[in-house]
């Protein structure tokens, strides 16, 4: 189950979810665009996520009802957690296009995430974001086509409070390796320190993270409670 960080930071990430660093959208934009400061759909409209999270992989059998109940309270978005097999079992592709299946006849955004990253560089038991890319690339007959659809959260609140010092380093990596991979999706960047940046890590170094994406398409965020 999420741990008391986990969910909790979880839960609110998706009210979290900031574009930091301002850019032109894409010409001809197939899926979602940050541009000026703002996320924008694929018709060049603001879309601000307004949604909850779901535990598909630790609770798959809920999934249908789930996502119907989140959408009947308003939401149009649901943030997905995803086990890559490194530390949860893992969702395959077949498992996760049902999902995102489901989320569009809900009418829900899908924002995907791998949750084996949690408080990588504390907890022994995580994996790295080098790992979940390899994960997304694994998994990518699943999300191409579907960019208007999804959004892909690398990984979990990817390192904890604790050897934090490559997380610039290797958030750049794991976009680089997404874009060379062929995933054109905006791409959405958890803080360390358990999401929360108490240490501003993700602050300082967020132009640095969003120049790496040749499509200057990142947003980041922050997991808002706690600290």
């Amino acid at each position: 189950m999420f741990g008391r960080r986990a969910l909790l930071a979880a839960t609110l990430a998706l009210t979290a979810v900031m574009p930091l660093v301002q850019a032109p959208a894409a010409a001809a934009a197939t899926g979602f665009t940050v541009a000026n400061g703002r996320v924008l759909d694929a018709n060049g409209n603001d879309f601000v996520l307004r949604g909850v999270n779901h535990a598909h992989t630790w609770y798959a059998h809920t999934t249908p009802q789930a996502l119907k109940d989140i959408k009947a309270l308003g939401a149009n978005s649901v943030r997905v957690v995803l086990g890559s097999g490194d530390r949860w079992a893992r969702n395959d592709a077949t498992d996760v296009g049902n999902v995102v299946a489901q989320c569009k006849a809900n009418k829900l955004i899908c924002v995907l995430e791998v949750h084996d990253t949690t408080g990588y560089g504390e907890d022994g038991a995580a994996t790295s974001l080098s790992r979940a890319a390899q994960y997304w690339l694994s998994i990518k007959s699943a999300l191409v086509g579907q960019e208007k659809y999804v959004m892909v959260n690398i990984g979990n609140e990817p390192y904890g409070n604790s050897n934090y010092g490559n997380w610039t380093r290797d958030t750049v990596d794991a976009i680089r390796t997404l874009r060379s991979g062929g995933l054109t999706h905006t791409l959405v960047v958890d803080a360390p320190n358990w999401g929360q940046d108490w240490s501003n890590t993700m602050r300082a170094n967020a132009s640095t993270v969003f120049n790496a994406d040749v499509q200057r398409n990142t947003v980041f965020s922050v997991h808002m409670y706690g600290v």
